[in-house]
């Protein structure tokens, strides 16, 4: 044989085993393909799964929102329900009488308290009555002065408006019995309007002054016939600041020792505390003069 069939040989036997070799490779190649494919379609089912959990959890968060928002929702209609039925009680307190509406002293719910007659509420639960002496309104006296010293006592007992309409009216004597029992619409009194009575006698008696007539005054206050040292420097002061309440405290001082030195009874007392002893405020000239031998 030649060597040129040799080699063609040799070239037939190395391709059919090149062929050979291949086979079970791309056998093996297959097998890998497969097996690579495999664990795709496992994705795929464990995504749907988890999918469909998710919808699932989705669906039941959705229901719990839904719950809290009916919760929420029968929450604010209770309260807005509440909340009218607490303004119409108020309402109905204002429209009430005062005495029901303001004080409730045995305890029992203002409406059902409103409902009893004025005869039969008991008001011994508590300490207001009329045994303090109060002097009666005569119309002379200063109203302001009267009615303050009235209300500061009936408070401090406790008293609400309508036992202190009780304790008022016998106390209006003279020109203000007068006034209320004659003058006045009987409703007024009658209607048991403490407040309405209150504002209807402040009208009729009341002093307007203004700051130029205290000044006024205090300019012509001297000392009265059987007036104290005391009781002339207070009515100083009194007048002094109505009429000039933004005066610095410097000129306060000098224009009460100058008032109230000009209007000493007694010169001779008047000179020597003016001139010897020479206060330097009006409580200093007062004690001066009460020691004067």
């Amino acid at each position: 044989m030649s060597d040129t069939d040799t080699d063609q040989e040799n070239e037939v036997f190395f391709r059919n085993e090149l062929q050979q070799r291949e086979r079970p490779t791309s056998h093996q190649d297959e097998n890998q393909v497969h097996e690579e494919q495999e664990p795709t379609e496992q994705d795929d089912q464990w995504l749907k799964a988890a999918f469909g959990k998710l919808v699932h959890m989705q669906g039941q968060m959705v229901e719990t929102l839904e719950g809290v928002n009916k919760m929420i929702s029968n929450i604010q209609r209770q309260n807005e329900k509440t909340l009218i039925v607490q303004n119409s009680n108020i309402q109905q307190q204002n429209d009430l009488p005062s005495l029901h509406r303001n004080n409730n002293f045995a305890g029992e719910p203002a409406i059902q308290h409103n409902m009893l007659p004025r005869s039969s509420i008991s008001y011994s639960n508590h300490k207001c009555n009329n045994s303090t002496k109060i002097p009666p309104f005569n119309g002379k006296d200063e109203w302001k002065v009267w009615f303050n010293r009235f209300e500061t006592i009936a408070n401090r007992q406790g008293c609400n408006d309508e036992e202190k309409l009780d304790h008022r009216l016998p106390k209006l004597q003279g020109s203000g019995g007068a006034f209320v029992f004659t003058q006045l619409h009987r409703e007024t009194v009658d209607t048991s309007n403490y407040h309405e009575l209150v504002r209807e006698i402040n009208n009729r008696f009341r002093i307007i002054e203004i700051p130029r007539t205290f000044a006024a005054k205090f300019s012509q206050r001297h000392q009265k016939q059987n007036e104290t040292a005391e009781e002339y420097a207070a009515e100083l002061k009194r007048l002094y600041d109505r009429a000039h309440k933004r005066r610095d405290g410097a000129t306060r001082k000098e224009d009460l020792v100058r008032r109230l030195l000009d209007g000493l009874r007694d010169e001779d007392v008047r000179w020597e505390v003016e001139y010897v002893k020479e206060p330097r405020d009006i409580d200093e000239a007062v004690y001066h003069v009460v020691n004067y031998i």
